[in-house]
């Protein structure tokens, strides 16, 4: 099945496929015969590694890829996929003016903030994971007021 899956990458990325696919194996659903989907962990990694090559992705992809990534144990990565899923929603038209954009993008840092604080991630990614953070606060603030005021 996940051959099957991976003849479908270069069509369209059907993300909200690859959302029950990550969902199923971060919870480790049993099947009918009661195998977790964990199992099926590396396979999925290697069909999201697969689709992030063909550089036409959902925004959400990045956000599920370092939520697989993190699973697998891989916080330096886990953190960059992050760090993507962060540009790509600012690369969204009026992300600072939508209050549920403007969530998304400040949950995702926060996120991202918190796995740069382990262990198992460089000096060089804590610093750049906080200078996103910083530039992200700044324009936060900025954007604040001005929803409050349209009640957006």
């Amino acid at each position: 099945s996940w051959r099957l899956a991976a003849l479908f990458v270069d069509a369209q990325v059907d993300i909200e496929l690859l959302g029950m696919l990550s969902e199923a194996v971060v919870e480790d659903v049993k099947d009918n015969s009661g195998t977790g989907a964990l199992r099926h962990l590396k396979q999925l990694l290697q069909l999201f590694a697969r689709v992030s090559s063909s550089g036409r992705v959902p925004v959400d992809f990045w956000r599920l890829y370092a939520v697989l990534l993190q699973k697998h144990g891989n916080m330096e990565k886990a953190v960059d996929m992050r760090a993507k899923h962060i540009r790509a929603l600012q690369r969204e038209r009026g992300w600072a003016d939508s209050a549920a954009m403007l969530r998304d993008v400040l949950e995702s840092t926060s996120s991202a903030s918190e796995l740069a604080c382990t262990d198992e991630v460089t000096i060089l990614t804590r610093r750049s994971t906080l200078n996103l953070a910083k530039a992200i606060k700044a324009r936060a603030e900025r954007a604040v007021p001005l929803l409050q005021g349209t009640g957006g």
